[in-house]
Protein backbone atom coordinates (compact mmCIF):
# COMPACT_ATOMS: atom_id res chain seq x y z
CA UNK A 1 0.00 0.00 0.00
CA UNK A 2 1.26 3.46 -0.85
CA UNK A 3 1.59 5.78 2.11
CA UNK A 4 -0.09 9.21 2.07
CA UNK A 5 1.58 12.03 0.21
CA UNK A 6 4.69 13.06 2.12
CA UNK A 7 4.83 16.51 0.56
CA UNK A 8 2.39 18.60 -1.38
CA UNK A 9 2.79 21.83 -3.26
CA UNK A 10 0.50 23.88 -5.47
CA UNK A 11 0.66 24.09 -9.24
CA UNK A 12 -1.61 25.32 -12.03
CA UNK A 13 -3.26 21.89 -12.10
CA UNK A 14 -3.61 21.59 -8.33
CA UNK A 15 -1.48 19.94 -5.69
CA UNK A 16 1.31 17.51 -6.38
CA UNK A 17 3.51 15.34 -4.23
CA UNK A 18 5.66 12.27 -3.98
CA UNK A 19 4.07 9.43 -2.00
CA UNK A 20 6.53 6.73 -0.97
CA UNK A 21 5.81 3.06 -1.36
CA UNK A 22 7.65 -0.26 -1.41
CA UNK A 23 8.92 0.41 -4.95
CA UNK A 24 10.10 3.99 -4.43
CA UNK A 25 8.59 7.43 -4.90
CA UNK A 26 5.87 8.35 -7.38
CA UNK A 27 5.06 11.81 -8.68
CA UNK A 28 1.31 12.51 -8.43
CA UNK A 29 -0.58 15.63 -9.53
CA UNK A 30 -3.90 16.07 -7.74
CA UNK A 31 -6.73 18.21 -9.10
CA UNK A 32 -10.48 18.55 -8.70
CA UNK A 33 -12.75 18.77 -5.65
CA UNK A 34 -11.64 16.50 -2.78
CA UNK A 35 -15.17 15.12 -2.32
CA UNK A 36 -15.77 14.31 -6.04
CA UNK A 37 -15.58 10.78 -7.50
CA UNK A 38 -11.98 9.72 -8.01
CA UNK A 39 -10.12 9.01 -11.26
CA UNK A 40 -6.54 7.74 -11.59
CA UNK A 41 -4.73 8.55 -14.83
CA UNK A 42 -1.82 6.28 -15.79
CA UNK A 43 0.21 7.11 -18.87
CA UNK A 44 1.61 4.56 -21.29
CA UNK A 45 5.18 3.85 -22.29
CA UNK A 46 6.92 6.88 -23.76
CA UNK A 47 4.50 9.32 -22.14
CA UNK A 48 4.38 11.28 -18.88
CA UNK A 49 2.01 12.94 -16.44
CA UNK A 50 2.75 16.22 -18.20
CA UNK A 51 1.32 14.85 -21.47
CA UNK A 52 -1.80 13.61 -19.63
CA UNK A 53 -2.42 16.99 -17.95
CA UNK A 54 -4.90 18.05 -20.66
CA UNK A 55 -7.10 15.06 -19.78
CA UNK A 56 -6.67 15.72 -16.05
CA UNK A 57 -7.70 19.35 -16.48
CA UNK A 58 -10.77 18.31 -18.50
CA UNK A 59 -11.89 15.87 -15.76
CA UNK A 60 -11.05 18.13 -12.80
CA UNK A 61 -14.32 20.13 -12.69
CA UNK A 62 -16.32 16.99 -11.87
CA UNK A 63 -13.74 14.49 -10.54
CA UNK A 64 -10.88 14.23 -8.06
CA UNK A 65 -8.00 13.36 -10.39
CA UNK A 66 -4.72 11.64 -9.50
CA UNK A 67 -2.40 12.06 -12.50
CA UNK A 68 0.40 9.59 -11.76
CA UNK A 69 3.85 9.83 -13.35
CA UNK A 70 5.33 6.34 -13.44
CA UNK A 71 9.10 5.87 -13.41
Amino acid sequence: MVSPTTSTESSASGAFGTPSGPFGDLYVEWSGPPDAPGVVILHGWGSSAEMMRILADALAPTHRVANVDLP
